[in-house]
């Protein structure tokens, strides 16, 4: 899997409003019908389009963002990085199963697959 994380991306992400799940031993959550807060009446993709200052921006591109962040989550965790980069998953066999790395495109490209 070959993914960009871009800048909206970091903006979309740092903006989410995230709160502790007192249900489930304080994890953290987002709430997924008001994921940057109430934004007054107006919808997710009235708030991404203001958040990226990008009001042309269309249903579905902004559907597109949301629906990536997981992704892009899931890369800065991995790296413990925000370099906005082309990134490719790969997976390893281990003795307790097997894990992934996301790997920039560069070090993808020059097989120095190293994983941390």
């Amino acid at each position: 899997m070959r993914f960009e994380l871009k800048e909206e991306h970091l903006t979309l992400l740092r903006y989410l409003e995230i709160d502790k799940d007192k249900d489930f031993y304080d994890l953290p959550k987002v709430d997924t019908k008001r994921p940057y807060g109430n934004s007054m009446g107006g919808s997710i993709c009235e708030d991404v389009r203001r958040l990226l200052n990008q009001h042309s921006l269309k249903n579905s591109e902004c559907m597109k963002y949301l629906e990536e962040l997981h992704t892009a989550l899931d890369i800065i965790l991995t790296r413990r990085s925000f370099d906005l980069d082309i990134y490719t998953k790969v997976w390893k066999k281990t003795r307790q199963g097997r894990t992934y790395y996301w790997f920039k495109q560069e070090e993808f490209n020059n097989e120095r697959l190293e994983f941390r």
